[in-house]
């Protein structure tokens, strides 16, 4: 069961990724109930949080604060970190998206620390720009500047990580063309 929870979170994945919102909810309900067959939290955590964002996008706030609310209590059961790490993070922007700005904030930042933690470089990058945004809402502009400051520096990071990876990978193609 858990297996094909996961495959059917892996096709809504992929129907998310093409904007098939109905098709991506049709599967991530399929794989929620093969978790809870399975009694696996950590698949039932990232589903819900995919479910939410489905929500989300289409302004249905209420029912993805159903779906975070429903992952962050299973989260504080679990020793799955980045699963509270993707709760909180999704509790942030949908309290973000219901103009609920210092609760959103709240989120933002026990995310950051979980990110930090487990040194999720993009994941901080994302993290600091939604606390910007959340800020200069809350029209506190020397916190937005902080935070806008620490997302341009993870940026930077992030796009040059990247661009090492894509040079490695290139010498490593060379040399096997080579060869």
């Amino acid at each position: 069961k858990n297996s094909l929870g996961t495959t059917c979170k892996n096709i809504g994945d992929l129907n998310m990724n093409k904007n098939q919102m109905d098709e991506a909810e049709k599967f991530y309900n399929r794989g929620l109930e093969n978790f809870r067959e399975a009694k696996s939290d950590g698949g039932l955590i990232v589903t819900l949080v995919q479910l939410s964002d489905i929500f989300r996008q289409r302004g249905d706030l209420n029912k993805a604060l159903e779906n975070d609310l429903d992952a962050f209590e299973l989260s504080k059961k679990s020793s799955y970190e980045r699963g509270r790490f993707y709760c909180l993070e999704s509790l942030g922007k949908t309290y973000q998206a219901k103009k609920e700005f210092l609760i959103s904030k709240i989120h933002f930042e026990e995310a950051v620390a979980i990110a930090q933690r487990a040194k999720m470089a993009e994941k901080l990058m994302d993290n600091y720009k939604s606390l910007a945004d959340v800020c200069v809402a809350l029209h506190d502009f020397e916190k937005a500047y902080d935070y806008q400051k620490l997302y341009a520096a993870y940026a930077d990071s992030v796009r040059s990580e990247e661009r090492t990876n894509q040079l490695a990978e290139m010498e490593v193609r060379f040399e096997t063309d080579r060869k």
